[in-house]
């Protein structure tokens, strides 16, 4: 499967949040985050990213704080399906040291990942591919998302 972020970009994960806040507590919280996680297990891979991202945020309603495992366990089935947004997630994650310890190893992986599941023909697709294949360059150059010679978080974000 090919997901493209022109296809289906983060302004569903903004929507998901707003729907989580605005109603935090509120049956329609519940009720959205019972839809999504339906679609979830039905193996969408937007509604499997979507997930993991308000958990990783903190705004799912099942639970008042971030639970970056199952976020991770989300992300990765998104990825594993194809999805290029849930890949670029993984790679910043693993690339900054977000929530988890900095992996620059599994960095380089997601962000081949991206480089593969996006399409250099595609304008939608340009600004992730060039970010992605611009932190590549700074691993590959010797530096790292979260310090290291030769570059850093700041050259690559």
């Amino acid at each position: 499967l090919y997901f493209s972020f022109r296809r289906r970009p983060f302004q569903m994960m903004v929507a998901s949040r707003r729907a989580f806040s605005s109603a935090a507590g509120g049956s329609g919280a519940a009720e959205a985050w019972k839809g999504l996680l339906e679609k979830a297990g039905q193996g969408d891979p937007s509604a499997l990213c979507d997930a993991g991202w308000a958990l990783h945020q903190g705004v799912a309603p099942v639970t008042p704080s971030k639970d970056i495992a199952s976020a991770f366990r989300f992300y990765q089935q998104a990825e594993a399906a194809g999805y290029s947004p849930a890949a670029s997630l993984l790679a910043d994650c693993y690339y900054y040291g977000h929530d988890i310890p900095a992996d620059h190893e599994r960095a380089a992986h997601y962000l081949e990942r991206v480089v593969e599941l996006t399409d250099e023909e595609e304008a939608g697709d340009a600004y992730v591919r060039s970010k992605a294949l611009q932190k590549l360059g700074v691993l590959e150059f010797g530096g790292g998302g979260s310090g290291g010679s030769g570059g850093g978080a700041d050259e690559a974000s």
